[in-house]
């Protein structure tokens, strides 16, 4: 009996989680809503006018989220941009139950955490490790993370942040794009060099002809 009340549980939370991330969706930032993103890693340290992080590598995003409402937050939830990989989540205060969420369109899923309050006025602090999606040479994306804050009696609280990704530097501390671009221009050379000692020798030829 107590297994199938955890499965009902369980699966009302997910059915109340896919109706949330619904309304979420079809309603503008609210008023109360305070939450940032930062990415967190130590191969660069270059900031864009958004949190930027770099394309294909995996980094820890700390998640600050700020009751601005008179009633104590009861959960929160973190939906992340399809793009990404969820490799692990975790939770600054001991006595957070995280859960992960099934993928929805636009959002590779999220993750819920529950079991603490967050007080008026008050904030906490979670954390996802994310590798990054791929983006292209001297291209950059904005990922937007949507964060939504639950309160008792249904009312709730929601938040986009944007975070940059940017194209990878991660070969013996050479990006990618310079990389490319050597590459781009030794093949050149090389070509040119050919060209040049192909003429000389056809050159040589037609003089030694005459």
């Amino acid at each position: 009996m107590q297994r199938h009340a955890r499965s009902v549980g369980g699966a009302r939370r997910i059915g109340a989680s896919l109706t949330l991330v619904i309304m979420v969706l079809s309603l503008p930032c609210q008023v109360f809503a305070g939450a940032t993103v930062e990415p967190h890693y130590t191969h660069t340290k270059a900031h864009g006018s958004v949190p930027t992080s770099i394309g294909g590598m995996t980094d820890s995003y700390e998640i600050q989220v700020t009751n601005g409402r008179n009633a104590s937050a009861t959960g929160v939830i973190v939906y992340i941009p399809t793009d990404f990989e969820l490799i692990n989540e975790s939770a600054s205060e001991v006595g957070w139950v995280a859960m992960r969420l099934p993928p929805q369109p636009g959002v590779i899923g999220g993750v819920s955490w529950n079991g603490r309050e967050i007080l008026p006025g008050m904030s906490a602090t979670f954390f996802l490790s994310l590798r990054n999606p791929d983006v292209g040479l001297f291209l950059a994306a904005i990922e937007t993370f949507l964060i939504v804050q639950t309160y008792s009696g249904g009312a709730l609280d929601a938040t986009r942040q944007p975070v940059e990704i940017t194209y990878p530097t991660r070969l013996l501390g050479i990006d990618y794009a310079t990389l490319a671009f050597t590459l781009v221009a030794v093949v050149f050379l090389l070509l040119l060099l050919d060209a040049v000692v192909s003429l000389k020798g056809r050159q040589k030829t037609v003089t030694s002809k005459t």
